[in-house]
């Protein structure tokens, strides 16, 4: 992975890559005025400010970008990526990845991704391309029923003609990401440049230099050569959550 530079390191605004957004790039913002401006900057937004509480400051930046992205390419090699996610299962996520946090705070949580999950039933959805590990389909995450449902629920968004799910299998071997997790928000033409995000521990990266787009770009084209066609990954999903 190419190293980030410190600048990247911030969550805070990127350089000026869409239109509208230039003006307000030249000036850093707080994370929270960041969030609140991108809920008032459309009706549809009015759950990014809801959850303003609950949405860590790394990510604010992420979501609302999300919201406008026409594409979005995620690879996961640990668990169902968000906008994939059923409640048990993100509840189950939660809980182990927080065991401290309250039930209150765990159910903020689900709330938050299944407010996420409804740019997938607007008019005019982003295409939702993903590859996950199939580390993921065999890690039990909240109880064999829990898993089960996920699988299927997987399965029938795969159906629709804007998400494509594959498969990165064990037998594929090394791969281009096995360093971890990335996604990448792209947007119209007239949008500017994509948004990549890659998580780490108790924070993100948002490597945004032309070498990070080409490098990041070249390894999702990378990893769906490796996985499984989707009408495969299907199979497999299917046959995993009938085992359980």
């Amino acid at each position: 992975m190419v190293p980030a530079s410190a600048p990247e390191r911030a969550a805070g605004a990127r350089p000026a890559a869409r239109n509208r957004a230039a003006a307000r790039a030249a000036r850093p913002a707080r994370p929270l005025d960041h969030l609140v401006r991108l809920a008032e900057e459309s009706e549809d937004r009015g759950w990014l400010l809801a959850y303003s509480d609950t949405t860590p400051n790394w990510f604010e930046r992420y979501l609302g970008e999300e919201a406008e992205a026409s594409e979005i390419w995620t690879y996961e090699a640990e668990f169902v990526p968000g906008l994939l996610q059923t409640a048990e299962y993100c509840r189950a996520v939660s809980a182990a990845n927080s065991p401290d946090a309250t039930e209150e705070d765990v159910a903020r949580r689900v709330e938050l991704r299944l407010a996420r999950q409804q740019l997938l039933d607007r008019e005019g959805p982003p295409r939702l391309q993903v590859v996950i590990n199939e580390a993921v389909l065999r890690r039990h995450i909240g109880g064999p029923k829990v898993m089960r449902e996920q699988l299927r629920h997987l399965t029938g968004l795969a159906d629709r003609p804007n998400v494509i799910v594959q498969v990165l299998p064990f037998s594929a071997g090394a791969h281009p990401a096995m360093t971890g997790s990335f996604s990448m928000l792209r947007f119209p033409s007239d949008g500017g440049d994509p948004t990549i995000l890659v998580e780490v521990d108790s924070g993100a990266l948002y490597p945004d230099r032309p070498v990070d787009v080409e490098r990041y770009t070249w390894m999702f084209g990378r990893l769906r050569d490796l996985a499984l066609s989707p009408g495969e990954s299907g199979a497999l999903i299917s046959r995993v959550a009938e085992e359980l």
